[in-house]
């Protein structure tokens, strides 16, 4: 276990590991070794949340009713799902990788279930949870640099998909400032990622 890791030293790792994953990607051989990679660096990634986590300044607490919620869910799931299309319609430019196939049954009903899970999560808590604890300035730069960091990671995939990831990252970055509520916004993000790749 790492014992003095910082959060802002968490959270510039955890970036890059999620910018080198896409290298990574490109050099693999095999249909797997993609998923295997992905899988690979998102336990990474949760690895070093936890290393650090004790020294994440506490969230704060927002007085959120169900409805506003429920209504900020939504907010974070429509943003996603309209910045979906935009990849194809701005152009990729350069890609590094299109996802292959998984054409194991099992296989793939584990990595919509388990893999878009495990996705959701260590991205959310890297790019929501720790960097609007450690990164400075006023709430609206944070959620700017949070976002334009969550985009960045997808660099792999062309800059259509670094914009749709940016302006995705914004809705999800809105409902997470709003409610201070990590379930929901991992909820929105699991939820975009489940329509996307099904």
């Amino acid at each position: 276990m790492i014992r003095f890791l910082s959060p802002r030293w968490a959270l510039a790792l955890c970036f890059l590991i999620g910018a080198g994953n896409d290298l990574l990607f490109w050099l693999a051989r095999g249909s797997y070794a993609v998923y295997l990679i992905d899988y690979g660096s998102k336990l990474a990634v949760l690895a070093l949340c936890w290393a650090c986590w004790k020294a994440v300044p506490p969230a704060p607490r927002r007085d959120t009713t169900f409805s506003l919620a429920l209504g900020l869910f939504l907010l974070a799931v429509a943003g996603g799902l309209l910045t979906g299309p935009l990849p194809d319609l701005l152009g990729r430019g350069w890609r590094l990788l299109s996802w292959p196939d998984i054409t194991v049954p099992i296989l793939r009903i584990l990595d919509l279930s388990l893999g878009i899970l495990l996705t959701a999560i260590a991205e959310e808590l890297v790019y929501r949870r720790l960097a609007f604890a450690v990164l400075p300035g006023s709430p609206a730069a944070i959620l700017v640099a949070s976002s334009v960091l969550f985009g960045l990671i997808h660099w792999g995939e062309g800059y259509g998909a670094i914009v749709a990831a940016t302006l995705a990252g914004v809705a999800f970055g809105l409902a997470w400032r709003r409610t201070g509520s990590l379930a929901l916004v991992i909820a929105a993000h699991y939820l975009v990622d489940l329509i996307l790749f099904w």
